[in-house]
């Protein structure tokens, strides 16, 4: 559990069905967040400690928001369940369902939450295992991508 140099360099490619609906589609890809940092957080419904981790995903996404784009990827999960998930935590950003957790076997999780943070260039630059607070993300946020919230 904690913050990690990647295993790898190269995100895992996803084409998933949406969760939530973003910018009016059913599918998002990994291709949709090019050009600027990504956070990719891997979640689930049933994750104990993804309930704690959750609003402070939320939270620094909004403040983010046009500085760092953030996608959820619920992963081996129901979609009724995963739907009341990210409603019961007013979750804004975009969330795909990835029933197969087929990318949390692509990055070799372990467990959840995972979070995994991709520079602009395309390339992961930092991999955490377990629940970021506020603090810790945006600490990330700024050693990783250089960028603070406003204000």
């Amino acid at each position: 559990v904690g913050f990690f140099t990647p295993k790898k360099t190269t995100p895992v490619g996803f084409s998933l069905p949406a969760l939530t609906l973003w910018d009016g589609r059913s599918t998002l890809a990994l291709s949709d967040f090019s050009g600027q940092p990504l956070v990719i957080n891997l979640w689930a419904s049933t994750c104990t400690v993804c309930t704690i981790e959750t609003p402070a995903m939320e939270a620094t996404a909004r403040k983010m928001a046009g500085l760092v784009e953030f996608v959820g990827i619920d992963s081996a999960d129901q979609k009724g369940p995963a739907g009341a998930f990210v409603r019961k935590y007013h979750v804004t950003y975009p969330q795909v369902f990835d029933a197969n957790a087929d990318v949390a076997s692509g990055y070799g999780v372990p467990g959840l939450p995972a979070t995994f943070f991709v520079s602009a260039s395309g390339k992961v630059v930092g991999e955490n295992l377990g629940a970021l607070t506020t603090n810790s993300l945006t600490h990330y946020l700024k050693v990783l991508f250089g960028v603070s919230p406003p204000g």
